[in-house]
């Protein structure tokens, strides 16, 4: 092996050590009593994510000092598994009420432009059909 991919596969490895040990750090805090993904994760997942991180921070200054790329690929990729969907179920309840707001906006829009007589060109049926797209989608947000 040169030099060169000596000093490549280091720095892959470096970052990816780096990229398991912030990740493992940043889930930890974010989880932790007063992190705001907590309520987007069930209890138990949660338990195990924070004892696997437990586990793992000490494995990083131990035995994985010197252990290889693909096992830091795993560990980092198991906790990707548990925590991206966390990550965005608290990504899509943080812009629920943006897009609550412009739906509301969107819809006194459009029922304004229904009752112009610009639309005469709609039948009763189409502009009933239109209404009935509001209302559901209107439950639907209610549900969020």
């Amino acid at each position: 092996m040169t030099l060169y991919a000596s000093d490549t596969k280091f720095l892959e490895w470096k970052r990816i050590r780096n990229e398991l040990e912030s990740y493992a750090y940043e889930m930890k805090a974010k989880l932790d009593e007063y992190g705001n993904l907590k309520a987007y994760m069930e209890p138990t997942k949660r338990d195990e994510i924070l004892k696997m991180i437990a586990v793992d921070v000490e494995w990083i200054y131990a035995e994985g000092e010197t252990a290889p790329i693909e096992e830091y690929e795993v560990k980092l990729s198991a906790y990707k598994t548990i925590g991206q969907p966390c990550i965005w179920r608290f990504r899509f309840y943080e812009t629920v009420p943006d897009q609550m707001k412009a739906f509301e906006t969107l819809k006194v829009t459009i029922e304004s432009k229904l009752s112009s007589p610009n639309v005469s060109h709609l039948t009763d049926e189409q502009i009933e059909s239109v209404h009935g797209k509001i209302d559901f989608c209107a439950k639907y947000l209610q549900k969020v």
